[in-house]
């Protein structure tokens, strides 16, 4: 197993070898972070993001259902593409009376 020179917080790969094949494998680093995280710093981020799924949770019951709401879309698009064959077909229909 061969160690990459430069390891970071994120962690590194390493080339590992087993039956005669290669393979890239992750470590992570190791547990606590050096330097260590500060949450005091991360708190407000994370009320935002509390609220925010929050109101996501509260506006999901009144939202339509995904698979209707799919169904719809596709309905839409299907009958715009008839309406251009149909005005495309028109169109040449009328080119070839002149």
């Amino acid at each position: 197993m061969q160690h990459d020179p430069n390891p970071s917080r994120m962690g590194r790969k390493v080339v590992i070898s087993t039956v005669g094949e290669t393979a890239e494998a992750y470590v992570p680093p190791p547990l606590p972070p050096k330097p260590p995280v500060n949450l005091t710093e991360m708190y407000a981020k994370i009320d935002q993001a509390n609220l925010a799924v929050g109101r996501l949770d509260g506006v999901a019951p009144i939202l339509p259902g995904t698979p209707l709401f799919c169904i719809r879309t596709f309905e839409r698009k299907q009958s715009c593409r008839l309406r251009l064959k149909a005005c495309s077909r028109l169109f040449r229909i009328s080119c070839f009376m002149k």
